[in-house]
């Protein structure tokens, strides 16, 4: 069966879910043709409500919830899994200067608004930023380089 919560697939007499802790109400063997599902061609599951829903779909019919849609790949460059690109992190550095826009984008939200209102540490702050940039030792907010 499927997690009501997360949608995640989970044993049939499962009390919790093993992937968000979330209670679930077992249902009953139902014999040999109690098999995992399977998603239609061109549909998935919801991860939140595990219905199935069109493969192309940005948000869930039934629960609401935004699934992976039009945007994902977008979001997916800009923001990917392994860290924080190295080039957008550079250029937003260099074409917007000081404003602090490079730390926004890499989490660092608090210094990032306080190069904005201080200039970037009256230009200091942000030359730093550009050769640590540069280097390849500036961090995300997650503590991990950027990826080249």
């Amino acid at each position: 069966m499927f997690c009501h919560h997360c949608g995640s697939q989970i044993a049939d007499d499962a009390m919790r879910c093993i992937h968000c802790g979330s209670a679930t109400t077992p249902r009953p063997a139902e014999g040999p043709s109690d098999a995992p599902r399977q998603a239609s061609p061109g549909m998935m599951f919801c991860r939140n409500c595990a219905a199935q829903i069109p493969r192309e779909a940005y948000l869930c019919v039934h629960c609401g919830v935004r699934v992976a849609g039009p945007f994902d790949p977008v979001e997916k460059a800009l923001f990917p899994e392994q860290g924080r690109s190295w080039l957008i992190t550079f250029l937003l550095a260099v074409c917007f200067g000081p404003s602090g826009f490079h730390r926004l984008y890499t989490g660092h939200v608090v210094s990032g608004v306080f190069q904005l209102f201080t200039l970037g540490g009256c230009f200091v702050w942000w030359l730093v930023d550009v050769f640590r940039i540069l280097g390849g030792s500036f961090r995300d907010a997650d503590g991990r380089l950027l990826v080249k």
